[in-house]
C-alpha cells in the first residue's frame, strides 16, 4: 500500500467516517494542548473518496486544530484505500494502541457487513 505526506487546510478534510469514533472533549483538549506546545507530531491518516480527502485516523487531532489560532492545516499522510478498506483502516490504525472502545469496534463491524 503506498503512501504519501502532504499538507492539507483543515477545511479539505471530510469527516464522513468520524460517526465511527466517539468524541471526547476532554481527550481533544488534551491534544489542543499538545498541539499548542509542541506542534503536530504525528500525521493525520487520510484517503481520496468521492473526490475529496476523508479522514481516518486523527479526528482528535483535528478537532484540536481548529481551535488553535493560526493553525491552518495538518500534515496528512495517503493511503490508497476504498470505502470498505478505509472503514477497516479505522479499526486496525487505532485497534494496535488500544484506543477503540467496545461500541466503535461494532459499529465498524457492522458497518463492513452491511456491504
Amino acid at each position: 500500500m503506498a503512501t504519501d505526506l502532504i499538507e492539507l487546510g483543515l477545511a479539505d478534510l471530510g469527516e464522513h467516517f468520524a460517526r465511527y469514533r466517539l468524541r471526547s472533549t476532554s481527550a481533544e483538549r488534551v491534544v489542543q494542548a499538545s498541539l499548542c506546545r509542541y506542534g503536530q507530531m504525528s500525521p493525520v491518516v487520510v484517503f481520496r473518496w468521492q473526490g475529496r480527502y476523508e479522514l481516518i485516523d486523527g479526528f482528535k487531532r483535528l478537532s484540536a486544530a481548529r481551535s488553535v489560532s493560526g493553525l491552518v492545516s495538518l500534515c496528512a499522510r495517503v493511503i490508497e484505500a476504498d470505502e470498505r478498506t478505509a472503514k477497516a483502516a479505522i479499526y486496525g490504525l487505532n485497534r494496535a494502541s488500544g484506543k477503540t472502545s467496545e461500541l466503535e469496534e461494532a459499529w465498524i463491524v457492522h458497518a463492513l457487513v452491511r456491504e
